[in-house]
């Protein structure tokens, strides 16, 4: 069994757990959209950038068809969003999905990614399934620096520490 298929067991999709602000929150955006995935590295996108950056950030999940990333700003959207910016369940179109976050791609290495499980819809419910999603991606050739767990607030780090 693949390790994407052995997350998606321990961690079966579930649905988004914020509602949506606006029905283009539940477009699912493709390849066309600038729609790419984790598989193998290194990653493909153009944009990269520091974890400081948020200009280099992109959105990721976990879903049974693997892990699709898009850069938030979307500039390759054919018809813009409502809200200006790429949302986790556009890599779903609101369907379920095991895990999401942000991710940064270093710009010296394609194949280093900065990683948190910042996602309000799909983030990690325990450190331990970050770890896991770490795990997965790093399965795919990629070198992660995760932004680890915050214990004070019990979420995913937003900040790189």
């Amino acid at each position: 069994m693949s390790q994407l298929n052995t997350f998606v067991q321990k961690y079966p999709p579930a649905p988004p757990r914020r509602p949506h602000a606006n029905n283009d929150e539940l477009r699912l955006l493709g390849t066309p959209d600038g729609v790419l995935y984790l598989d193998p590295a290194p990653a493909t996108s153009q944009v990269t950038g520091r974890p400081d950056d948020l200009a280099g950030r992109h959105l990721w999940v976990i879903w049974p068809q693997g892990v699709p990333y898009l850069h938030e700003q979307a500039p390759y959207i054919q018809n813009p969003l409502a809200s200006g910016v790429a949302k986790h369940s556009n890599l779903t179109g609101g369907a379920p999905a095991s895990c999401g976050g942000e991710l940064w791609i270093d710009p010296l290495d394609a194949s280093k990614l900065y990683v948190n499980g910042a996602s309000g819809r799909y983030g990690p419910r325990t450190p331990q399934q970050l770890t896991d999603a770490v795990t997965l991606i790093e399965a795919l050739g990629f070198s992660v620096v995760s932004f680890g767990w915050d214990h004070d607030v019990n979420l995913p780090a937003r900040m790189l520490r």
